[in-house]
């Protein structure tokens, strides 16, 4: 027990982490060292709901009594009066969900915001009873330091928006799920737009860095694209937007980029955008860095690739998603492998070994950056043993990923004809052994993988192949893809993955 006593705290953190509620109760019964050690892990996280009393360590006497352990709070409700006024003095994280009608909780909501200044980070979540302007006021004036608000939920009164915005302005990440909330004004009009609005509360969120807009529209026709709300964020450096329903903003975005209205905007993120590539060109073009970017759904294609290509900061790119993208080819993908050495995340249709294998082609300059990978290789009936041979090499580079998802489930965006040439049968890498290439074998050097995807691929694997994967790679913890020339039933073969510590999906 000393020795314990005497680890660096990151040691005892992780240790503790891996412990369950019931673990950690017991261990601070064991002994005072124990007791020490211990506590403050058992309360740092606590979730509260209607069935707290089977909890004895989650009765309000005894939360009270350890408040200042507690550093994230879950409050689902409705609960007794005492829970909302309890005061943490070290809360950072707090997520309000309420699934009951009735009470109305509104006025102890107000209490728990009221009792707890120093929360940094707030989510809302489902909740049935609408914050009060209260609610929000306590937030704008007596909050110390918010971080960030995460709304997925209908929050705002019609007409009571004043409140809710003068407090979204004082966060710097702000995440809105939901479709009514009541932007202001922003010059478009359509039958169910009052003709007498009154002006927005607030004419710049001087603190919002990181925007989420994600929205579920009601009934026909285009919505606003809320483009002159987001002007009002100078200081935006992340925006991501899912335009389902309404107008494509590409334009708009561009012109605003070309006068400078987001100045630090590195990280762009917009799902089912409807735009030419000569627009969505001139937005990459414009962005005054590059950082992220992530497009799903998108008429991405040439115009826009050479735009990412030519920017000067694409040597600074760290993630780029284009999955559902078809106009990406794998002569791109295989572009961005060369050009971004810092890539962290790249998410792309598919790539070919002969994009890799071509004359003129270089190493991967991302092999000891790139973590997160997801691309389906082709190899087409023309590939060759030495083709495929120079695609396993260059997988089998990347020493540091930790997520490798090869599979072919990802595809169906692209069109039928194109998808059924990529996915004929043994047009991807084997990954068995006893192939030409030798399959798993050139994935010797994945030390670090957790998550491994070969999902809809086809494969032909057996035992062979699953006792490779558990003797080489000891971190894994997740591997979708059919074994299915195992000769075991699938429940003794997922049984095997998880006495291992993997979770197996096919």
């Amino acid at each position: 027990m000393t020795a314990l006593a005497t680890l660096p705290l990151e040691v005892k953190e992780i240790i503790a982490q891996l412990l369950d509620k019931k673990a950690l109760c017991s261990c601070v019964r064991v002994s005072r060292t124990f007791h020490a050690l211990f506590l403050p892990f058992l309360w740092q996280n606590i979730r509260l709901n209607n069935s707290h009393k089977r909890d004895p360590s989650q009765g309000s006497v005894a939360l009270a009594a350890h408040a200042s352990l507690v550093t994230d709070l879950v409050v689902i409700g409705p609960l007794p009066e005492e829970y909302y006024t309890i005061s943490y003095p070290h809360l950072k994280t707090l997520k309000i969900e309420s699934f009951s009608y009735p009470p109305d909780l509104t006025l102890l909501h107000v209490a728990l915001v009221r009792a707890n200044p120093m929360v940094q980070d707030l989510t809302l979540y489902k909740t049935p009873s609408k914050p009060t302007n209260e609610f929000w006021e306590v937030i704008e004036n007596e909050w110390i330091r918010p971080r960030s608000l995460d709304v997925v939920s209908h929050v705002v009164e019609p007409g009571q928006s004043d409140a809710f915005w003068r407090a979204c302005s004082r966060f710097e990440t702000l995440s809105i799920i939901s479709d009514d909330i009541p932007f202001f004004p922003t010059g478009y009009k359509d039958s169910s737009t009052p003709s007498q609005q009154q002006q927005p509360p607030v004419d710049v969120f001087p603190h919002i860095e990181r925007l989420t807009l994600n929205f579920h529209p009601v009934g026909h026709g285009a919505r606003p694209d809320h483009v002159d709300w987001i002007r009002r964020c100078p200081r935006l450096v992340y925006l991501a937007w899912n335009l389902v329903g309404r107008r494509s903003p590409v334009k708009r975005l561009a012109a605003e980029l070309k006068n400078a209205t987001w100045p630090v905007l590195s990280s762009l993120r917009l799902e089912q955008s409807m735009h030419t590539d000569r627009d969505l060109s001139d937005l990459v073009s414009r962005l005054p860095y590059l950082r992220i970017l992530q497009f799903s759904q998108s008429t991405f294609g040439p115009l826009s690739f050479a735009a990412l290509k030519a920017h000067p900061q694409m040597r600074s790119l760290h993630t780029l998603s284009v999955l559902s993208c078809p106009g990406f080819t794998g002569s791109m993908a295989q572009a961005v492998l060369e050009q971004c050495p810092v890539l962290d995340t790249f998410a792309a249709p598919y790539i070919s070994v002969h994009d890799v294998a071509q004359e003129g082609s270089q190493p991967w300059a991302c092999v000891h950056s790139l973590r997160f990978l997801t691309v389906y290789v082709t190899c087409g009936p023309q590939s060759t043993i030495k083709s495929r041979q120079k695609m396993f090499d260059q997988l089998g580079l990347l020493s540091n990923i930790i997520h490798l998802d090869l599979g072919a489930h990802r595809l169906f965006q692209l069109p039928l004809q194109v998808r059924s040439q990529l996915t004929t049968y043994e047009s991807t890498l084997s990954l068995k052994l006893s192939s030409d290439n030798g399959g798993l074998a050139n994935f010797v050097g994945l030390t670090q993988l957790r998550h491994f995807s070969f999902k809809q691929t086809p494969q032909s694997l057996g035992m062979k192949e699953v006792h490779w994967v558990l003797d080489h790679w000891t971190h894994l913890s997740k591997i979708v893809g059919q074994f299915t020339n195992t000769g075991i039933p699938f429940s003794r073969l997922l049984d095997l993955f998880l006495q291992n510590g993997i979770s197996f999906h096919e």
